[in-house]
This record gives structure tokens, C-alpha cells and sequence, in this order.
């Protein structure tokens, strides 16, 4: 960016700004030719994602405002951000939708209105739905300027967009600000974590202007100096516009011209604002000092409300000339606002404290409600106690309707204004408390908040509070001790609420690390004293609930639980207040063996219009597995595709190696092996990180299936190994009816006979509670059978298990055992039987979409005589996720409702309907209907998602 001045360079004199040059721009044709590429991208459908990054002043809003000037025929929602919005939720998406004409969202009823108690994922998916209805006019540009300052929701849902965004005709367009010296190799910011490995994503890094283009800057102004001048110029800011224009504007040219005379530094940038103001008209200064106190861009009118100038337009020209204040003069409003921040920062610091005050003071009734808060606080020069009992009463309203963000702020605005430490460190410590498990997932305020605790004076809830991080940080350790200081001083006090949220978390911490007795110890205490409120005693309940079903199985929770016994038997009639105890008694029913019963009671419960606080989230990520046992498949790969949708977009790292575990098992189940390795990683890695006590045991699942799904009976042996290695009492306990079985198989394919034996026992005594096992069982005793050569007693087994009500059975175990009956019919010599078996069974397999099972019974036919359709080859591969929107569209769903399932966007749904089309040689839906009811629509898949 260049910036052009009018009239010849003379000694002493300093040019003043023409308002149609002054801030004409030039250069950085090569970052607009990557704007441009990525504007044809996304003409032609193709989302794409710009960062550009730089360190203050460098231009970047220039670039992005004089680049989306040039083009014709986008649709620009612009959204800027600013540090002191943060504590608002959605702010930077609802300046997106106030660009949008508002009969344009009589759909959306989410965006109208935005509630701050909304999963960004609900706001992200109408988003998405909007996207789809206006790219229709137009191709848009989504902006978010100074994306680091954005608020934490916003910013959750512009990574929900970056990655459920494929096929749209979108530009999604950050600027960000980053220090001096930041390398490549630095920690990165946050904008940057959430938009890795989107597609089509593009980082532009702007430096300094180059000299030949400082050069032009002093060639438009005259003199024979130029040269020279540009030379020293440029040496001196390394090309930095907004320290470039300042000091072209403040320093006269004769001393610019001179090689031994002192320029100021950049980093004075403040002084040189300092001379500009002061060259100003008094009523120009007064109106730029009334834009730094409002911290907006507002219409001219309310800044003369707080300026009080006698002719505000004419004061408005010297302010806008003077390079500090800009304005969109084609709005009927006529918006201005200080053009760059840190012009803003140096203005405010200028204002002597006593008219800062004064304007904070008349800005309160000219702004809204919210914003007035930050100006009383701002005006207050003394201890004001009654403006801290209004503080604080606020904030408790704010954390009622779960707006903690801002709660936060305004008690720890009522902390500095209090006039003892002790009061102050009270409400701080109050403040963290109150809104603590929100912080542990804001890393930036988190971390900010902690060093002032750990200076407070000891005391309990210092201590509570100390332990709470501890806590999310799994230092249990250092938890364990924190909490127990705190509950110790806190009954020695007479404390007794804050001893038993102590208590509370103690119970948790002991639940998550499968310390089971102790856990059950403390939280019937707690459930007991009743001192807490109605969420935290069912949070209490809940933790309970499972610490029970860790030691004594889930059907225990199930049959002895209070406030599990007492619930609807139709989940539709639980109230919202119980969702805790739905969610158990789902998570309970699945473990327990009653499939689709669990099913029922945990897709009610994620089907509510506002799901249950993520602190609870554990049975959520349970129903996939029992929608992969039930043998829906499809439902269990869309299912756990919402959910790492909305985990991502809310940033919730607990559940996801549930999740990824999940999709390896489908990935393998299906011979999706590249996926199924990808996603186990991912399992693994996500294990490690969170919580390696609890998540062992489905990495463990997702290696045995993996194994499994390629007839690698020995590395079935291998994973489960690891069970024995975990805690008795734990997921050890909770899963047995998913590993059990794959144990048995393992110990009986690798020839363990004698161990296989008493893992037998312990399955059938496991199938007494859980029936759905009976298939599995009945499969275990003729394989035993059939090994020590006792072909009767095998068969007698295989008929008997195929004989069993089979409602809530495992689809895959019965085809297990059709396929093992038909095996030894075979080999008995009896092949129409056999053949019978064996085709059942691949029809079992094909209509789960098994393809490793079924190609191995397949070649079984093959020489056993007999014929099946055979599932589609390797050359017609569809991705795991085409292989959803395949079966959702073979279902008869229309494309905005299969967006809707998969939080898409309707193009992205077509895109991948016509590469399935074309992949499967088919052109219609109807084709695509008979295919998935001959079960061929699941295909090998040996390429990458």
C-alpha cells in the first residue's frame, strides 16, 4: 500500500493531506493476485479461505477493503472486531447478518435473535443454510478483521464454516494481527489452529513496503531530495505504512532531508499523534477524543452528542484530513470512527484523566445498556460501592442466562473498584470460580486470570479455585491436594457450600481417574448435605451414577439408581431438568446389552432444542458404538459426524478418541482401511493427550475391530491384551459387552483353547443380562466345539444360537454365525445347507455394508459352488463421507434435509451426489434407491477422505 501526497517537498514545509490522495492506494500486486485466485475459486464453487497476517499498520485492512473495492458482483458481510466486544457472544457473526436483508432470515429463526446459550454448531448449520440461499444472488466474501480479537463464539463457528464449507461460492477473508518478529515456527495464534487443513487455504504475510515503493511515495511530492529522503525513510520505518504516513505527516522535510538530523522512532507512534492533535482545531480534537472514548464507528450525530461542538461537520473535515479519523460519507448516517486502533490507543492515552472521565461520564447515556457499563466504570475516579453492588448484581443475572464471558468481566471491574484486597480478591476469586470450567476452554483469559489467584492471599476458595485448574489440566496430583486444603480450611470456617464444592470436585476428579470407591464416598456425601444448587446436585448424581456403573456394572445404575428408577419410561417425557439421568440411564441401557432402547433415550435427548452442558457429554459419545452394534451403521458413521461437528465447532476435547475410535471401527468394518488408520491415530493421539486412564479402552476396541475386520485373529490377541492392564473397575467394567466378544474370537481363532474356555464362562454369564450377546455366545460354544473335533455338538450350537429371538440382537453376530453354521455344513459334505448359510449370511454383511466379511464369504461360495452378488470393486470408491449422503439420499431425503443431517451446505451436498453418480454409472436417485436395496452401495475403499 502506498500513500500519495499533493503539492512540491520544500524545506520546513509539512504537506498537508488531500482528502481524494492522501490515502491512495498502491502496490501489493502480488497479495491481490492471490485474493483474486481465490475470488475465481470461489465464482466457480470452490470455498476457499484467506488469512492475511502482519504486525500493526502493515496494511492488511487496506489490502482487503481496496481489493473487494475492485470487485464486481460479491456480496461483502464485513465483521470487525474489537477487544472491548469480546465478552459478547456471536458479535462478530451477528455484524455478518446485519448485512443481510432481514427478509432473508424468516427462516433462521437462531440468527434473528441471537441467544448466547445456542451451541455455535446450531448457529454454524443456519449459517451454513443461509450461505446457501444468498450465493444463489451473488458469490460472498465473509470478512472478519482483526480475527484475534474476535469473541470466543464467533470464532467457533468460523471454524464450523471453514470445515463444513466445500462447494460453495464462498471467500472467507481474516485479517490478523501478529507481533514484529513472529516466525513461522512460533507457537500459532488461535485463527490459525482453527482454519488447519481446510481446504483451499491461503496465508498471506504482509512486510513492510519495499524502497522503490517508499520512493514513489517521496517522488509524487517534488523536490531534488526525493531520492535521498525515500532512501532514509524507508531505513528508518521499515516500509510501514501507518509509521510511514505518520511520519511523512508530522516530521518537516528539511529534517527528512537531512542524513544526521533524528527521526522519532517508529515505535513513538504515540508522539506523532500527539503533534497531529495538537495541530487540530479545538473542536476537530474534541470530536477525535469523543471517537476514542466510544471505541465504535457511530453516526456523526451521537459524536457531536459527546463532543458538544458548535459545528460538527465543519470539525469533521480537519479531523478526517489529519489521517486519524476515517468515514463512509455514502451512508445516510455518515459513519466515522478513528481509522486505525492504534491511532485510537495513543488518542485515548492523550486526554488528560480528568476529561476522559467527564466524556465516559455523558457517553453513558448515549449508549446501549451493555456498552454503558464499561463507561460507568471508565468515570468512576473513587471507591464507588454501590456501583460494585450493581456490578455484581448484574453479573449474577449474566450467569443466569449462562452469558459468562461477560459476567466475568464486570466482576472483575466490581474487584478493582472495591476498597479493601480483601473485597477484590474476593470477587476475583468468586468471578473464576463461577464461570471456571468456561475459562479452562479460553485459553487466553484463562491464563490471564490464573496469575492474579495464585497472587491472592491463601485462602479456601483460593484454594477450590487452584485445584478447579489443576483439575482441567489433569494434574490430579496437585488437584487432590488443592481441594483438600480447600475443603479443610472451608469446614474449619463454616463454610459448608463452598466444602461441598470442594467435595464435588473431588468426586469427579476420583470418577474420571476410576478411583471408584472413593468417588461414590464423597458425592453420596454431597447428594446427602443437599447444600448445593438443583445443576450441581444432578451433576453429582450423574458422576455417581457412573462411578456405580464402573464398580458394579451398568445394569447396578439401571435397577438401583434414585433418580434413574423414577424416570418416564418414554424419554420424550422427561423434563429438561433430568436430561443428566436420561443421558445415564442411555449410556446405562446400551452397556447393559438393551440396544435400542439406549438409542431411544440418548437421539431424544441430543434432539433437544439446547443439549446438555458439555461437562456431560460422555453418553453422547457412547451412541454411535450402539448404533454400530445395532447394525446401523449409516446412522452410527451421520451420528458421529454431527458430533465431532459440534465438538469442533465448541472446541470440546472430551469425547473426541471416543469419536475417532468409532469411525476407525466403522472405517475397517467397511475395508475403508486408510480412513479406519487415519482415524485411529487420531484415537490414539487424543487418548494420550486428555485422559489416558479413561480413553485407553477404546483405542484398545478401534486396534481389536481393525484387526478383526482383516482376519488378523493374532493382532486381535495383541490389542486385547492391553484389557488386563486396565483397572478392574472402569471402562474395563463398562465396555465388557463390546470386548468380550472380540476376546473370545481372538483366544479361539489363535488356538487358546484353554483360556478361550473360562472367557467363554464369563460371556455366557454376561449374556444372561445382555440377550443381544446370545448369538456371539451360541458362535463361541460351536467354534470350541469344532475345535476339539466335535462337528455335531458344533452344529448343534450354531442351530440352536440361529433359533434365538433375535430383536435386539447384534446384526454382525448372526452373521458371524450363519456364515460358521454354513462353514462346517460345508465341510461336512451338506453344501445346499452350507450354501444356504454362507448366503445369508453375506446378505447379513452386505446390508450392514461389511465388505471384508462378505468378500471373505464370498470366495467361500466360489468353491463351495455356489453364486452371490458381489459387492462393488475397488474402482468404484466412495469416500466415507460420500458413503453417508449415499445412504441418507438412497433414503429419499432431499438435499437441503441431507445438508441439514449432515450440517452442510446444500452445493456441497450436490457436489458429492455427482461424484457418486458418477462413480456408481448411475444418474438418478432412483437408481441409487435400488442399488442400497441390494445392498451396493458399500464399496472398498482404499483412498484417503
Amino acid at each position: 500500500m502506498l500513500v500519495s501526497m499533493v503539492g512540491p517537498l520544500q524545506p520546513g514545509h509539512r504537506p498537508q493531506p488531500d482528502t481524494t490522495a492522501w490515502w491512495a492506494f498502491v502496490g501489493r500486486r502480488a497479495e491481490m493476485g492471490v485474493l483474486e485466485r481465490c475470488a475465481e475459486y470461489a465464482k466457480q464453487g470452490a470455498a476457499c479461505a484467506v488469512t492475511i497476517e502482519g504486525e500493526a499498520g502493515i496494511g492488511k485492512t487496506a489490502l482487503l477493503r481496496h481489493t473487494l473495492d475492485s470487485w464486481d458482483g460479491f456480496d461483502v458481510w464485513w465483521a470487525s472486531c474489537d477487544a472491548a466486544e469480546q465478552d459478547f457472544p456471536f458479535g462478530v457473526v451477528s455484524q455478518w447478518i446485519r448485512r443481510v436483508d432481514r427478509t432473508h432470515l424468516s427462516r433462521f429463526p437462531l440468527l434473528r435473535q441471537f441467544d448466547p446459550s445456542i451451541p455455535p454448531a446450531q448457529i454454524g448449520r443456519e449459517i451454513i443454510d443461509l450461505v446457501g440461499v444468498m450465493q444463489e444472488q451473488a458469490p460472498l466474501v465473509l470478512v472478519i478483521d482483526d480475527v484475534p480479537l474476535a469473541d470466543a463464539e464467533s470464532l467457533q463457528v468460523l471454524g464450523f464454516l471453514l470445515r463444513r464449507l466445500w462447494a460453495d461460492r464462498v471467500l472467507i477473508a481474516v485479517t490478523a494481527r501478529t507481533a514484529p518478529l513472529e516466525r513461522d515456527n512460533e507457537s500459532p495464534g488461535h485463527w490459525r489452529r482453527i482454519s488447519a487443513n481446510v481446504l483451499n487455504a491461503q496465508v498471506i504475510r504482509l512486510q513492510g513496503l519495499s524502497q522503490a515503493e517508499v520512493a514513489r511515495i517521496v517522488d509524487g511530492l517534488g523536490g531534488p531530495a526525493a531520492g535521498p529522503v525515500a532512501g532514509r525513510i524507508w531505513r528508518h520505518t521499515a516500509g510501514n505504512p501507518l509509521y510511514l504516513r505518520s511520519l511523512i505527516a508530522n516530521v518537516p522535510s528539511d529534517v527528512l532531508s537531512d542524513p544526521v538530523a533524528p527521526l522519532p522512532l517508529p515505535n513513538s507512534l504515540d508522539a506523532a499523534v500527539r503533534k497531529t492533535m495538537a495541530r487540530l482545531t479545538p473542536d476537530a480534537r474534541t470530536v477525535v477524543q469523543a471517537l476514542a472514548v466510544l471505541n465504535a464507528e457511530v453516526p456523526l450525530t451521537q459524536v457531536n452528542q459527546l463532543a458538544g461542538v458548535d459545528s460538527p461537520a465543519a470539525a469533521l473535515g480537519p479531523a478526517i484530513d489529519s489521517g486519524l479519523v476515517a468515514w463512509r460519507p455514502t451512508e445516510p448516517t455518515c459513519p466515522i470512527r478513528i481509522a486505525h486502533e492504534l491511532h485510537r490507543d495513543a488518542v485515548y492515552d492523550a486526554i488528560a484523566p480528568s476529561k476522559r472521565k467527564q466524556l465516559h461520564a455523558r457517553a453513558v447515556s448515549l449508549v446501549d445498556s451493555d456498552s454503558a457499563w464499561t463507561h460507568r466504570v471508565a468515570a468512576s475516579d473513587h471507591i464507588d460501592r454501590a456501583l460494585v453492588l450493581e456490578l455484581e448484581e448484574e453479573a449474577a443475572r449474566l450467569i443466569r442466562a449462562g452469558q459468562l464471558q461477560r459476567a466475568s468481566t464486570l466482576m472483575l471491574w466490581a474487584a478493582d473498584l472495591s476498597d479493601s484486597r480483601r473485597d477484590h480478591e474476593r470477587l476475583l476469586l468468586e468471578t473464576v470460580a463461577r464461570s471456571q470450567y468456561r475459562l479452562a476452554h479460553d485459553a487466553q483469559r484463562s491464563s490471564a486470570l490464573r496469575p492474579a489467584v495464585e497472587k491472592c492471599a491463601p485462602c479456601a476458595l483460593r484454594s477450590y479455585v487452584l485445584g478447579r485448574y489443576a483439575h482441567f489440566l489433569s494434574e490430579f496430583g496437585k488437584a487432590e491436594e488443592l481441594y483438600r486444603e480447600a475443603l479443610d480450611e472451608a469446614r474449619a470456617q463454616g463454610r459448608d457450600e463452598l466444602a461441598s464444592r470442594a467435595e464435588l470436585g473431588l468426586g469427579g476428579m476420583y470418577m474420571w481417574q476410576t478411583r471408584v470407591d472413593e468417588a461414590c464416598l464423597v458425592l453420596v456425601k454431597v447428594l446427602s448435605d443437599g447444600l448445593l444448587d438443583a445443576a450441581a446436585l444432578q451433576e453429582a448424581r450423574f458422576m455417581l451414577s457412573y462411578a456405580i456403573a464402573q464398580a458394579e456394572g451398568p445394569a447396578a445404575v439401571l435397577a438401583s439408581v434414585e433418580g434413574i428408577t423414577s424416570l418416564p419410561s418414554a424419554p420424550g417425557r422427561v423434563l429438561a431438568s433430568d436430561s443428566p439421568m436420561l443421558l445415564m440411564r442411555g449410556l446405562c441401557r446400551g452397556l447393559s446389552g438393551s440396544l435400542r432402547a439406549a438409542i431411544l433415550d440418548l437421539t431424544t435427548e441430543m434432539n433437544r432444542p439446547r443439549p446438555t452442558v458439555r461437562s456431560l457429554n460422555g453418553p453422547y459419545v457412547s451412541l454411535p458404538f450402539f448404533m454400530y452394534l445395532a447394525g446401523t451403521w449409516d446412522e452410527a458413521a451421520l451420528t458421529v459426524e454431527q458430533l465431532l461437528a459440534q465438538a469442533n465447532a465448541d472446541e470440546f476435547v472430551f469425547g473426541q478418541a471416543y469419536c475417532h475410535s468409532i469411525s476407525a471401527i466403522l472405517a475397517a468394518s467397511r475395508g475403508h482401511w486408510n480412513d479406519a488408520a487415519e482415524h485411529y491415530q487420531i484415537c490414539s493421539s487424543w487418548a494420550s493427550r486428555v485422559n489416558p486412564e479413561w480413553d485407553r479402552m477404546v483405542v484398545i476396541m478401534a486396534e481389536a475391530v481393525m484387526a478383526q475386520a482383516r482376519a488378523d485373529h493374532a493382532g486381535m490377541l495383541t490389542a486385547l491384551a492391553a484389557v488386563s492392564d486396565l483397572p478392574a473397575n472402569g471402562p474395563r467394567t463398562l465396555w465388557r459387552l463390546f470386548w468380550q466378544p472380540l476376546l473370545v474370537e481372538a483366544l479361539i481363532t489363535t488356538g487358546n483353547l484353554g483360556r478361550a474356555e473360562r472367557e467363554y464362562r464369563d460371556l455366557a454369564e454376561l449374556a444372561l443380562t445382555a440377550p443381544c450377546l446370545q448369538p456371539v455366545t451360541a458362535w463361541a460354544l460351536g467354534q470350541l466345539h469344532e475345535r476339539r473335533g466335535d462337528t455335531d455338538a458344533a452344529y448343534a450350537a450354531y442351530r440352536d444360537g440361529l433359533q434365538m429371538p433375535g430383536a435386539d440382537g447384534i446384526p454382525l453376530h448372526q452373521a458371524m454365525l450363519e456364515e460358521a453354521a454354513g462353514s462346517l455344513q460345508i465341510v461336512r459334505g451338506r453344501y445346499a445347507e452350507g450354501r444356504q448359510h454362507l448366503h445369508t449370511a453375506h446378505d447379513y454383511y452386505a446390508r450392514l455394508g461389511a465388505a471384508p466379511f462378505a468378500e471373505r464369504v464370498s470366495s467361500q461360495l466360489a468353491v463351495a459352488g455356489g453364486k452371490t452378488q458381489l459387492m462393488p470393486s475397488s474402482d468404484m470408491v466412495l469416500t466415507e463421507r460420500e458413503q453417508i449422503v449415499a445412504a441418507l439420499a438412497a433414503g429419499s431425503l432431499t438435499n437441503r434435509e441431507i445438508a441439514k443431517e449432515l450440517y452442510l451446505s446444500v452445493k456441497t451436498v450436490e457436489y458429492h451426489l455427482g461424484h457418486i453418480y458418477a462413480k456408481l454409472g448411475i444418474s438418478s436417485r432412483r437408481e441409487l434407491h435400488r442399488r442400497a436395496q441390494r445392498g451396493v452401495l458399500h464399496v472398498d475403499n482404499t483412498q484417503k477422505l
